[in-house]
């Protein structure tokens, strides 16, 4: 009884070369991301996206 599944993926494979990567990536877009916001232009880059603690280091001695 040979098992001939060339070709053919289990659900078990479509969960191993599908959702497992999806969700390392995703995670690995959170990690990247974790102190990005919106600055605006004038202090972020070109979309106006930079460092939250920046911002909040900013704020804080302008006293707002």
């Amino acid at each position: 009884m040979e098992n001939k599944t060339i070709g053919r993926l289990t659900r078990r494979g479509w969960i191993v070369l599908v959702i497992i990567p999806a969700i390392l990536l995703g995670l690995l877009f959170s990690y990247v991301t974790r102190d990005v916001c919106y600055v605006g232009t004038e202090h972020g880059n070109a979309l106006g996206y930079g460092s939250c603690m920046e911002q909040i280091d900013r704020v804080i001695e302008e006293g707002r």
